[in-house]
């Protein structure tokens, strides 16, 4: 999640920046564990996660200003990896 979050930005600061509306920036992702660390950033981390630098908890400042938005959608039916 951490490696593609500079493209998705982009992508919204773009379109935004070109007179278009972001009402929703939505990322799909089938790992609920990594969207409980990216939702509730170190209060999620315990002794297995304490190796986690502090940039991957950059996401949870993008979640709480609103820039981007985290959904669960089981493996089955997603049709594409990035």
């Amino acid at each position: 999640l951490d490696d593609c979050l500079p493209l998705i930005l982009w992508g919204k600061y773009f379109l935004e920046a070109q007179g278009y509306t972001v009402d929703h920036n939505i990322v799909r992702q089938d790992n609920q564990s990594t969207l409980l660390l990216a939702r509730n950033g170190k209060l999620s981390s315990g002794k297995r996660t304490k190796h986690i630098k502090a940039r991957y908890f950059n996401i949870t400042d993008k979640v709480d200003s609103g820039d981007l938005e985290l959904r669960y959608e089981p493996t089955e039916s997603m049709w594409s990896d990035i």
